[in-house]
């Protein structure tokens, strides 16, 4: 079925609030990325391996990711794909990370990313996020990049 125009609006809406995370990401303003959450207690963020609810305790991981970084930080969202239906929506996405920690280490890596969004008076805000790194089947052990790192990458019917 094809997106109603009501619907393509949403989705741009949603791939914007992405890209300005990102970019709130990469000027290290928590309080400009936390606009993006939903200021409720009932929402949950899966960053493993901890499962942070609330808004309070997701500001709290994020303020912490930031402090111990530093340096410009890049998050890019790669093809994000957005699923709308009436004020519930649904993004997934791979992620690239990029940043230096305080240790002086540099982070390279791709991580999935699931989000559920509500529209609230008009404005899309993530109630749940999924992050997850990609397991090699064989060893168990964590893929830190995909080869191409796009979602083209994914099977499809």
């Amino acid at each position: 079925m094809a997106a109603t125009t009501s619907d393509q609006t949403s989705i741009e809406d949603i791939k914007e609030r992405l890209l300005t995370k990102s970019k709130d990401y990469f000027n290290r303003d928590l309080d400009r990325v936390m606009d993006v959450y939903l200021n409720r207690e009932d929402i949950c963020i899966f960053d493993p391996p901890i499962i942070y609810y609330g808004y309070e305790a997701t500001k709290k991981m994020i303020r912490d990711f930031i402090s111990g970084c530093v340096g410009p930080m890049r998050i890019e969202y790669q093809s994000p794909e957005v699923k709308v239906s009436g004020d519930l929506a649904c993004s997934w996405q791979v992620a690239r990370l990029q940043y230096d920690l305080k240790s002086g280490q540099k982070v390279d890596v791709q991580c999935r990313m699931t989000d559920a969004w509500r529209r609230v008076n008009g404005k899309w805000y993530v109630i749940h996020e999924h992050n997850s790194l990609p397991l090699e089947a064989d060893t168990a052990t964590k893929v830190l990049s995909l080869s191409s790192g796009t979602m083209s990458e994914v099977a499809r019917d």
